[in-house]
C-alpha cells in the first residue's frame, strides 16, 4: 500500500507542478503575478481537507459503525471549518485573492479526483487481468 501511495503522490506532485507552472505563467502574463501565493494557499487548504479525509477513512476501517459515523461528522466539520476560515480570510483581502484561492482549491481537488480515478482504473484493470488467467 505504501508503494501505491508513493506512486500516487509522485504523479500528483508532477502534474500539479506542471499545471502550476502554466497557471503562474498565465498570471504573470496578465500582470497578476502577486496572486500566485493565493493560488498556493488554495492548494494547501485543499491538501489539508483531502489528507484529513483520507486519514479519517483509513482509521475508520477499524472502528464500529457508531464511531465511524461520528468520525465522518467530525471530519466534515473540520474540513468545512478549514475551507470557511481560509475563504473568509481571502475575501477579507480582496475579491481577486478570493478567486485565486478558490481556483487553487478547486484545481487541486480536480487533480486529486482525476488521479484517484486513474489509480482506481489501473488497479481494477490489474485485478481483472488476474481473474482472466
Amino acid at each position: 500500500m505504501k508503494k501505491l501511495l508513493l506512486a500516487y503522490g509522485r504523479r500528483m506532485l508532477c502534474s500539479l507542478a506542471a499545471c502550476t507552472l502554466i497557471a503562474s505563467t498565465g498570471l504573470c502574463f496578465l500582470g497578476r503575478g502577486k496572486l500566485i501565493g493565493a493560488l498556493f494557499i488554495g492548494y494547501v487548504a485543499a491538501a489539508a481537507c483531502w489528507c484529513g479525509l483520507a486519514q479519517r477513512i483509513w482509521r475508520m476501517a477499524d472502528m464500529g459503525l457508531h464511531q465511524a459515523k461520528m468520525q465522518m461528522w467530525i471530519g466534515m466539520g473540520v474540513g468545512m471549518g478549514t475551507v470557511f476560515i481560509v475563504f473568509w480570510a481571502a475575501i477579507q483581502i480582496s475579491f481577486t485573492v478570493f478567486l485565486a484561492v478558490v481556483g487553487g482549491f478547486f484545481f487541486f481537488s480536480l487533480l486529486t479526483m482525476y488521479h484517484l480515478a486513474v489509480l482506481n482504473y489501473e488497479h481494477a484493470d490489474k485485478k481483472n487481468s488476474m481473474l482472466r488467467r
